[in-house]
């Protein structure tokens, strides 16, 4: 088969995600992501096609013997994922149950299988494979029925898809976008078009991976007829992850939230009156409203967040007011990972996940790819309002493409040097570098944007990738400064003695990933620590900073 449909066929049996990168985006854009992993799906698939077959050959109601074994030595082939072993499982005990005579409840065997599988790893419950197999599944046999009677649909067979999606997108809508921050708004319809489609496209492939093992040739009918199949169920994903607006990007709602969403869910589809539920829900929300109209007049704290973006510099800041800054955006790939896209892959998401896809302002201390690559890569993707930078002194390739995007964009352009400040939200921004010369060694790194934020009584010094020659010069100016932003990611051409005494901080942070410079550099950290509190993003992870202004909290995403 082509090199896309094989990579499709043993994607969707296998559950190994060997489709390009594009291919597995347009499934994710349209909702279709389940078909691409094994889950009941596959199954359900197998099992009725191999009852099918038993019952060609009137051996069926041995189908427990044969089926079994075969499922099981499925699951195994796939790596037995939380949704195999809960799809094998719950077919498994369907078989037997009809086998013996007995009545199958769905609903206590998928309780009996989340305990067998939460009895052997109980941390399988943290799992986000485990929590959208079992929500799906079990909003399937909670809301199908209440959803088919609401459906206003003539025809059976559609009617019945389309209960059945909805159910399991209603169930799984908040941990969807609990932990990918988008929703596909078109999913029910790729759902109920292409997911019969892809049934032909698994069957004939079980079929050929069969054929293939007794003899290799008896395949190659099945792969062909197979192969317009599967092109068609591409072309239409393609298209559908098309139509513009097709997945929206949506911040990540509190834990509160999702219970209160479940709780209303479950409340809804019981036998309780509808005077009941209209009085519980109405409660529900009115908690809900006074929560958020309490978190809204509560007084907030200044939050600083020095982003683990790998070799880089990436710092988000979040006034008390909302408003949202961000200051450098990484870029460099880790070493040794060429494939990852810092901007899509790290800082993306992450201001998805803030709520922060408009920004006030941006600010850049200079145009190296490991300070500006990132913002490069996001800023057709973000609303942002303003980008600070430094005084050019240099014409590179990547303040070219910045402004051709800014310009594109229509964000003003503010190049700042010594004596200017910017001020947003009681936040105060100094500039003191560049200054009106220019320092001709290393121009880029040490001609960048240098400024000290104050915020009331607190202070960070934020020094891009500034090198001693820089250091020097600003030895005679007001660097002195609760926070230090450690220079150039702790590299031996920077932090000199004289520099971090000048600044006296309290805290330091290296913002530094795998590399092979040698940064930071074991003299720099061994001073740092002692003169101040260090902090590293490639040990510490997310180094988050929130103050009112006169006391600090600081806290790292990675503990000891």
């Amino acid at each position: 088969m082509p090199k896309n449909d094989a990579d499709f066929v043993s994607s969707v049996i296998l559950g190994q995600y060997n489709i390009e990168e594009d291919v597995l985006n347009s499934f994710k854009v349209t909702g279709l992501t389940h078909i691409i992993a094994v889950s009941g799906f596959n199954f359900g698939i197998l099992t009725l096609f191999m009852m099918f077959v038993l019952n060609i050959l009137h051996i069926r109601r041995y189908s427990p013997f044969v089926i079994v074994p075969l499922l099981l030595i499925y699951t195994v082939i796939t790596g037995a994922p939380p949704s195999a072993v809960r799809a094998v499982i719950m077919a498994c005990m369907a078989l037997i149950a009809t086998f013996v005579g007995r009545e199958n409840n769905p609903i206590n065997a998928i309780s009996f299988a989340a305990t067998m599988i939460l009895f052997f790893n109980p941390l399988m419950l943290f799992d986000i494979g485990f929590q959208l197999s079992f929500v799906a599944t079990l909003s399937i046999l909670v809301l199908y029925k209440p959803i088919k009677g609401i459906v206003k649909i003539k025809n059976e067979k559609i009617k019945e898809a389309v209960s059945a999606t909805l159910a399991a997108q209603i169930g799984t809508v908040p941990i969807i976008i609990y932990f990918f921050h988008s929703i596909s708004i078109i999913s029910l319809l790729p759902n109920i078009l292409i997911v019969p489609i892809v049934s032909v496209a698994v069957v004939l492939g079980f079929l050929s991976a069969i054929l293939g093992l007794i003899y290799m040739p008896l395949s190659i009918p099945l792969n062909l007829i197979n192969i317009p199949v599967v092109e068609i169920v591409l072309y239409l994903t393609r298209i559908f992850s098309q139509i513009p607006h097709a997945s929206i990007s949506v911040s990540q709602p509190p834990v509160y939230i999702m219970l209160c969403y479940y709780a209303a869910l479950i409340l809804l589809s019981s036998n309780l009156s509808k005077k009941i539920k209209i009085s519980v829900v109405s409660t529900m929300l009115f908690l809900l409203m006074a929560v958020f109209a309490i978190n809204s007049l509560a007084p907030k704290n200044l939050e600083i967040i020095f982003l683990d973006v790998g070799q880089g510099d990436s710092t988000f800041l979040r006034t008390t007011d909302g408003k949202n800054i961000l200051i450098d955006g990484g870029g460099r790939s880790e070493y040794g990972n060429s494939s990852l896209d810092v901007g899509q892959d790290i800082l993306m998401p992450f201001l998805i996940y803030k709520n922060a896809t408009s920004l006030d302002a941006v600010f850049i201390s200079h145009t190296d790819y490991d300070h500006v690559g990132g913002i490069l890569s996001i800023l057709n993707d973000v609303d942002v309002k303003r980008i600070f930078i430094g005084r050019q002194v240099v014409d590179s390739e990547n303040f070219k493409k910045l402004m051709a995007i800014a310009s594109k964009k229509k964000i003003p352009v503010f190049q700042l040097s010594k004596g200017d400040w910017v001020e947003i939200s009681g936040v105060k921004y100094d500039i003191l570098s560049p200054d009106s010369y220019v320092i001709a060694e290393n121009p880029i790194n040490n001609n960048a944007l240098v400024f000290k934020m104050v915020y009331k009584n607190v202070s960070i010094l934020f020094t891009g990738d500034i090198e001693k020659e820089a250091e020097n010069a600003l030895l005679d100016d007001n660097i002195s400064s609760d926070i230090l932003k450690v220079p150039h990611h702790g590299s031996n051409t920077s932090s000199q003695k004289d520099f971090v005494d000048k600044v006296n901080p309290k805290i330091s942070v290296i913002m530094v990933g795998k590399n092979n410079y040698g940064q930071p550099d074991r003299e720099v950290v061994k001073y740092l620590k002692s003169r101040s509190q260090l902090f590293r993003t490639d040990k510490d992870g997310a180094i988050i900073v929130e103050t009112n202004g006169t006391f600090i909290h600081i806290k790292k995403m990675i503990e000891d």
